[in-house]
């Protein structure tokens, strides 16, 4: 009989203060070098000889902005839309608010403002909204209620607004919408932002009846404001385009292929004869739909704006351009008001003398142009130079203003890779100091978390970490097995064998995938529900009868609502908050956590509940070190089995929602849904004490040291936005989650 007892750890006030410490220093300092704060301008432009040139070639010409929340490239096929439409390009982060953001002031909202993307703060910056106001015209919005956070009502002259975050509501804003919207759009900028596709993508994803219903009912609705906008007569332009993508598993916020591909479809009214798309081919940059509006308003184009407007669509809405060089005459005079107004602005954050002194002799050689076209406007010789030369000029704009907005991208994406370095011997140090407090001679086991670490400097492993945790703890669990001639630990192995199982992989693009639940909690007969969820948790936790935490009240409870809910087809609230009450009763986690999940975890918490307590069952057969490193994979398994991965887009956002039916306030979004990504790395230790374990604490922090390392080091990769940088904000939450769960005793 092995004597080998679990050591636990013995840290005093000040030494495990130095770990916690180390760990929010060592984040501190990373971010200080990796994210670099940016200081947004608040300068207004002014108007211009350009904007009155605008305002006399478009006349009053009015702008119907629709957006449809998520609308996918591959979405586009609506009859509304007659098939056509060009490919719109956004940037990550791909959240609603730094979308809108962007879509008003040309600018490029940072990475890490996607922590305002839920309680967005009101937008500063010259703006689309601002400028409108400023030149007595009128805004109105319907739909979203994300704009009146960015944009306060008193800039609106109409609003109709509803609540956008219950993304279970498919419906609430979309009709709306359709109750609020007037017979006759006058204002000279209106916003309508339809929400049913993004919620239905949330809620279902893109694949299922629910969302072929929201597309059909949105058609539907989109072809209405067209023969709205068309019986009213006035010159109007209507845009419909996303705001971004969604995944295969309907979530976003990463930068993916799929988040960022959406679409921009434009209509004139009256019809200018111009309604072909001319260049079906074409790529839009999101950034290039704040000057294209601005021409068709007549209106200023925001000062910090670093687009370029699209040639495309103004010659589209031109109602007189049938002539090619009456065409290139206005495109170049709004495309030299447009360089002048980035390079004012550029040349105040950054060097871009070079750019600017190609844009002044560009300039030069256009005033040249047209003097000399204006001597003979009607010869085809002086026609010919004319469009020969307007069109050299006119590349060598277009290429200013490509190469100052890649350079603006660069230098706000600028690091201090010496920080960063130092940030990663912080969190090195922090492991360090915790390793000096084991005696274990299984130490060496730690070497698995360390060579782990620095396999996520691949993208590729970082991409396949889900498979590799379970392969890991099941080699673990089969090594213990053979080692103790143990059935139990046998059991242990084949239920996490099976944890990956419960979910399938749905691949989007190269450098990230996510994962998804496989067995609907509904379907009562599906025979591999009944395996995953009832015979092999059971027989494992039956292996001991006295395992009486799995068969608790709680759990009968919670088990019973499921079966409830999945007949009656939803998520029985009242049922969620009795199994809620008798959770916290009897002091059981894994009923708490199962809740929290929602229907989609059920199956890997209960496989992994099973072979938690044959662990706990078993412990004294390990020494502290097998038994942290152990329940350090068990944690990733359950993280990555429960339908979460390490990007942003696997966040599930819906699980605010599980115990109401509204949000009733931002902290419960936040505690929620932080629970529901992260309670696998709670869960309660196998030791037969509740003193602190360092083993598993020194695992976490391995790890935590390795994505920051992995993260510097690919800090100029292709991947690094996607792939690398999200992993080391996961790594991050999980290493102070964990250090603060081990060191206060949790």
């Amino acid at each position: 009989k092995a004597t080998v007892s679990v050591l636990y750890w013995k840290m005093k006030a000040t030494h495990k203060a130095t770990v916690l410490a180390a760990v929010l220093a060592s984040l501190a300092m990373f971010f200080w070098g990796f994210i670099l704060p940016r200081e947004v301008t608040t300068l207004r432009a002014p108007p211009s000889d350009a904007t009155r040139l605008w305002r006399s070639w478009y006349g009053d010409r009015k702008v119907v902005m629709i957006i449809v929340d998520a609308l996918r490239w591959d979405m586009r096929n609506m009859p509304s839309l007659g098939g056509r439409g060009w490919q719109l390009m956004s940037e990550a982060p791909t959240t609603t608010s730094q979308r809108l953001k962007s879509m008003t002031t040309g600018g490029i909202p940072a990475f890490m403002e996607i922590a305002s993307a839920f309680d967005s703060d009101e937008v500063v910056q010259d703006n689309i909204i601002t400028q409108l106001l400023s030149h007595n015209k009128a805004a109105s919005v319907y739909g979203d209620d994300t704009w009146l956070s960015l944009y306060p009502s008193a800039l609106w002259s109409h609003t109709a607004v509803f609540p956008s975050f219950n993304v279970w509501d498919l419906d609430t804003v979309d009709d709306g919408i359709g109750r609020a919207l007037p017979e006759v759009l006058d204002d000279d900028f209106t916003v309508i932002h339809f929400l049913g596709i993004d919620h239905a993508g949330h809620r279902y994803g893109p694949r299922h009846p629910e969302m072929e219903r929201k597309i059909r009912e949105t058609d539907e609705k989109l072809a209405q404001i067209f023969e709205q906008v068309e019986r009213s007569g006035s010159p109007t332009v209507v845009w419909v385009l996303g705001d971004h993508g969604m995944t295969d598993d309907g979530q976003h916020g990463g930068g993916t292929e799929l988040e960022v591909q959406t679409v921009l479809h434009q209509s004139v009214y009256p019809n200018s004869g111009l309604q072909e798309d001319g260049r079906p081919d074409m790529i839009i940059e999101q950034v290039e739909l704040v000057p294209t509006i601005a021409t068709f308003l007549g209106i200023p184009v925001p000062y910090g704006n670093i687009g370029r407007v699209n040639r495309q669509l103004i010659k589209q809405a031109c109602l007189s351009c049938d002539d090619p060089v009456e065409e290139l005459m206005r495109y170049l005079t709004v495309l030299d008001a447009n360089v002048k107004q980035v390079m004012k602005y550029l040349s105040s954050e950054m060097n871009v003398q070079a750019l600017k002194v190609e844009a002044e002799a560009a300039a030069g050689r256009l005033r040249r142009l047209l003097a000399s076209h204006e001597e003979d406007p009607q010869s085809e010789m002086g026609r010919r130079v004319f469009l020969a030369e307007g069109e050299a000029v006119a590349g060598i704009f277009e290429r200013v203003i490509n190469g100052a907005a890649s350079s603006a991208r660069q230098e706000w994406a600028s690091m201090v890779p010496e920080r960063m370095y130092l940030a990663v011997m912080g969190a090195a140090l922090a492991a360090f100091l915790v390793c000096t407090s084991m005696t274990d001679p299984c130490g060496w086991l730690l070497l698995a978390p360390v060579v782990h670490a620095l396999m996520l400097t691949s993208n590729s492993y970082v991409v396949c970490e889900d498979a590799v945790c379970p392969y890991i703890l099941t080699s673990l669990l089969i090594w213990f097995a053979c080692r103790h001639r143990s059935v139990a630990f046998m059991i242990a192995a084949v239920c996490s064998y099976a944890l990956p199982l419960v979910v399938s992989r749905s691949t989007r693009s190269f450098g990230t995938h996510v994962l998804k639940p496989s067995l609907p909690i509904h379907d009562l007969h599906s025979p591999l529900e009944l395996l995953y969820t009832v015979v092999l948790p059971v027989a494992a936790a039956g292996y001991y009868t006295k395992t009486s935490s799995y068969f608790s009240w709680g759990c009968l409870v919670l088990r019973a609502a499921l079966r409830v809910a999945g007949i009656a087809g939803v998520w029985v609230q009242t049922m969620s908050w009795v199994c809620f009450a008798c959770s916290l009763y009897e002091r059981n986690f894994w009923c708490a956590a199962g809740l929290f999940s929602g229907p989609r975890g059920i199956p890997a918490w209960c496989l992994g509940h099973a072979v938690h307590n044959v662990l706990a069952r078993n412990a004294r057969l390990l020494s502290a070190t097998e038994c942290a490193v152990t329940g350090f994979y068990l944690s990733w398994v359950l993280f990555f089995s429960t339908g979460h991965q390490t990007v942003l887009s696997s966040i599930d956002f819906g699980s605010a929602f599980i115990g109401f039916t509204h949000l009733h306030h931002t902290v419960q979004g936040v505690l929620l849904v932080g629970f529901n990504t992260f309670s696998s790395f709670l869960t309660p230790s196998f030791y037969p004490s509740h003193r602190l374990s360092a083993p598993i604490l020194a695992s976490h922090l391995v790890l935590f040291a390795g994505a920051l390392l992995a993260t510097a080091v690919h800090r100029r990769h292709l991947m690094v936005w996607e792939v690398f940088a999200p992993r080391m904000l996961f790594g991050a939450v999980v290493g102070i989650v964990a250090s603060v769960k081990e060191l206060c005793g949790l």
